[in-house]
């Protein structure tokens, strides 16, 4: 079973992004953008940059995944890069690439990971070598950011057997990819932040969907989970909130 996005909805997930790429932004997903669009690679969000990609954005072949001309803002967002490298983001975040659906892996996952622009934080690359540890090192995961909502809906779709772990930010989407998936077994919400009473509702609906309430991993308080279900699986003590991803996958 598939989700279709609204217009509107779909501008309200990306206007809600934190990781706007922008004059003065730099780091190596600056340099994938730089290579993109032919420019020397200096890692660095200058005039050139930011001209060069109102160009690619006024150009009319290219469209947000749902058909629309992108901004022309010179900034790139989520729709903009969708419009670059596809739904599969490894090219600009270093997000693992989904595997041929005739893998011989012994897992399936796809994983949509928590905030990763903090101090201390991991990107998602990182996020997926954690789960990794718990899996198993030969498992076949694909990561998606936190903001990329549309990116991990198609991967469901074309991968319906899969397994779905959901980390921390990524909670906040459990209802929208519990509506998604077609075995609600499949779906595991690992510390998703419920001081958040918007993220305990989204999280108490994928459980009301079919979810069962032992695949909600949480920790010690409500940044970590604590409260969102009754009869959820705690975290071992001792483990912090990166752990909580590889102890998800000794349980998957």
């Amino acid at each position: 079973m598939g989700y279709l996005l609204t217009y509107s909805s779909w501008l309200a997930v990306n206007e809600s992004d934190n990781s706007l790429l922008k004059l003065g932004s730099t780091g190596e997903e600056v340099k994938a953008v730089q290579k993109k669009l032919g420019l020397p690679e200096t890692g660095i969000y200058d005039d050139s940059t930011r001209e060069a990609v109102r160009r690619f954005q006024a150009d009319s072949n290219n469209k947000d995944a749902l058909g629309n001309p992108l901004i022309q803002d010179g900034i790139v967002g989520p729709r903009t890069r969708e419009a670059m490298f596809g739904s599969n983001t490894s090219s600009v975040s270093g997000s693992s690439r989904p595997t041929d659906s005739n893998s011989t892996e012994p897992f399936s996952i796809i994983l949509m990971g928590g905030l990763d622009y903090r101090a201390g934080d991991y990107k998602i690359d990182g996020q997926v070598e954690i789960l990794k540890r718990g899996l198993g090192e030969t498992a076949s995961v694909v990561g998606y950011r936190y903001t990329d909502l549309t990116g991990v809906l198609q991967a469901i779709a074309s991968n319906p057997n899969a397994k779905v772990v959901l980390f921390s930010a990524g909670g906040s989407y459990s209802r929208k990819i519990a509506q998604a998936m077609q075995n609600k077994n499949n779906l595991y919400i690992v510390e998703p932040y419920v001081t958040s009473s918007a993220v305990k509702r989204s999280v108490q609906d994928a459980v009301e969907l079919g979810v069962p309430p032992t695949n909600v991993v949480v920790g010690p308080n409500s940044s970590r989970g604590a409260g969102a279900v009754d009869g959820a699986t705690f975290t071992p003590s001792g483990q912090g909130h990166w752990s909580a991803l590889e102890f998800v996958g000794t349980i998957i």
